[in-house]
């Protein structure tokens, strides 16, 4: 399988993840590494932009995850 359709592919199931929890793939992203790694990993996690990598202020971050 191509790597462009791994990632349609991976995008997909995260979105239907996201709807299952009536979250936003941003949240729902934030609330996996929550429960898989602990509340520091996500609360760091959440200063990171979810598309770009950079770091975000704490009203950008706002703008993502309210």
């Amino acid at each position: 399988m191509s790597q462009k359709k791994q990632t349609e592919k991976k995008e997909q199931k995260e979105q239907i993840q996201a709807e299952d929890t009536n979250m936003n793939k941003h949240n729902a992203n934030i609330m996996k590494v929550w429960s898989e790694q602990g509340v520091d990993k996500a609360v760091n996690q959440m200063f990171v932009h979810p598309e770009k990598g950079t770091r975000m202020s704490y009203s950008e971050m706002r703008s993502f995850y309210g």
